[in-house]
């Protein structure tokens, strides 16, 4: 926030069911990133199959071909 960036766009988590389809979930977490306006979001990179090697999941994966107008950083 020293860095002039808004509080409700830090430190915000995104809940889902484990037995939710990747396109729904990434829907909902561009439909939040869109409704709060904020221009950057930090994503996981691992899927649900705990992968040792680096590998994207499927929500990362279909998050970060769709996200238009920010920044997306996968981690």
């Amino acid at each position: 926030m020293e860095m002039g960036f808004e509080e409700k766009c830090l430190g915000y988590e995104f809940h889902y069911e484990r037995a939710a389809r990747p396109k729904k979930v990434s829907q909902a977490i561009l439909a939040q990133i869109e409704e709060s306006g904020c221009g950057t979001l930090v994503i996981g990179r691992k899927g649900s199959t705990q992968a040792r090697e680096f590998r994207v999941g499927s929500v990362a994966l279909r998050t970060v071909a769709e996200a238009r107008d920010c920044a997306v950083w996968v981690v």
